[in-house]
């Protein structure tokens, strides 16, 4: 059913997988200038990975596309797990992180058969070409991720019905264009974030616009830990009316795609904090 297409990608592929991959990636690339460190995989890595692959290749020899495809997932649960608990943010552990890339790798080869152009994206950026089955648990000399970025959408199910049906999907009011030119959207640098007591999903951040600093107030506690978000580049909007949120005077709104995981927007390569975006 739609709604079952919807619960897979969005609930299993996006919150799960995509979640993984950005979250590794995108570390390693801001915070380790795309290097991954030459350390030795965690024996329990190396061990997971082997187990999934074992179940995979059991499943896939069997015809059972749809237990091959759960083990994939599965080690990405791990992943996540993985790098959740090591918090490498804050224990710069090398082990930790070189472990973490080899799952992200993992996931991708054992996905490839299934989504060749979104796996394969995710293998370019490992610098990996043509994925083959020993990728999996491998651990080549020291990797060097590029600067591509990982972006995966929710599926929305009225459009997929419209375009099934001919028709065009309902969408939100038009906006003149003069009301939109008057919005100023710049590029910033989160410089500080911390968590607002009694709110589960709220940090307080102040954001770096070059000329000066503004605070906002962000609901992404969900989908980033306050160490994640530091020295990360966004995309805001800087002269919306300021607001007050829980006692804290939220002077922009940064941009982000998605539900739960959000991914928060950010320029393909590095641009000055204050850059317009046009």
């Amino acid at each position: 059913s739609f709604e079952e297409l919807e619960k897979a990608i969005n609930g299993v592929l996006i919150s799960n997988v995509a979640n993984l991959f950005n979250r590794v990636i995108s570390f390693i690339q801001t915070r380790h200038a795309g290097n991954v460190p030459d350390a030795e995989l965690d024996p329990e890595v190396s061990g997971k990975l082997t187990e999934a692959a074992g179940v995979y290749e059991r499943a896939f020899e069997a015809g059972s596309l749809g237990q091959a495809l759960r083990a994939a997932c599965s080690l990405a649960v791990f992943g996540n797990g993985y790098f959740q608990r090591k918090k490498p943010w804050e224990t710069g552990d090398p082990a930790a992180l070189a472990s973490a890339v080899h799952l992200v790798k993992g996931v991708a080869v054992l996905l490839y058969p299934y989504i060749p152009r979104f796996a394969g994206r995710v293998l370019a950026i490992l610098g990996i070409d043509k994925p083959r089955w020993e990728d999996i648990e491998r651990q080549g000399s020291r990797m060097h991720l590029s600067d591509e970025r990982i972006i995966l959408e929710r599926i929305e199910i009225e459009s997929i019905r419209s375009a099934i049906d001919g028709k065009e999907a309902p969408g939100r009011p038009t906006v003149p264009y003069d009301e939109f030119a008057k919005l100023d959207i710049r590029v910033g640098v989160i410089r500080e974030a911390e968590e607002i007591p009694a709110a589960d999903r709220l940090y307080r951040l102040r954001v770096d616009f070059g000329t000066e600093v503004k605070t906002c107030v962000a609901g992404i506690k969900g989908s980033y830990s306050a160490e994640e978000l530091i020295d990360r580049q966004v995309v805001a909007i800087v002269n919306l009316e300021p607001r007050t949120v829980r006692g804290v005077r939220s002077e922009c709104m940064l941009l982000a795609a998605g539900g739960e995981p959000l991914s928060l927007l950010r320029p393909d390569r590095s641009v000055e904090p204050g850059t317009a975006v046009n």
